[in-house]
């Protein structure tokens, strides 16, 4: 009885606290998904209140091959809004990506790039986001071409 009393006690504080784990707030991992190109798993990490590293791995739908890349993110929570429920942020990062046969090269190679990145986040609930974003990415290797991004996703809040 009384372990289960101890089980329950230490249930109740640790879900409670992670139950109450604010949206989009420093030191808190988003885990979801992004449709749109690229369409696949999307993770962010809040570093501070002004800064943030997110990453997407995923299908890009019109160049017909996979897709990875990361970004360090600029956030300003109140660009739109007082009470910081639509942050904006802009940031860069590098992109891998296999360019099918609609590249340059007609060989199906990935082609590495960097990445500029510009959302909206909106924050739904305590665990809940909806962002929106636009991209564009100069390929660098093993050619030079030029992508763009534009894609919708939510995040559950860990």
């Amino acid at each position: 009885m009384r372990a289960g009393f101890l089980l329950f006690l230490c249930f109740v504080t640790i879900g409670g606290s992670l139950a109450a784990s604010p949206t989009n707030q420093p030191g808190h991992f988003g885990i979801g998904g992004i449709i749109g190109e690229p369409t696949g798993a999307s993770i962010k990490y809040v570093m501070d209140d002004r800064f943030a590293v997110q990453g997407a791995l995923g299908l890009s739908i019109i160049e017909k091959g996979f897709w990875i890349g990361g970004d360090f993110l600029l956030q300003f929570r109140n660009a739109f809004t007082a009470d910081g429920r639509w942050p904006l942020y802009l940031g860069g990062g590098i992109v891998i990506q296999d360019r099918g046969n609609r590249g340059k090269t007609t060989k199906g190679d990935a082609s590495l790039g960097v990445r500029a990145v510009a959302g909206v986040e909106f924050l739904a609930t305590e665990k809940l986001t909806i962002f929106g974003e636009v991209s564009m990415q100069p390929f660098l290797i093993p050619s030079i071409d030029f992508g763009l991004g534009l894609g919708v996703g939510a995040r559950y809040w860990l």
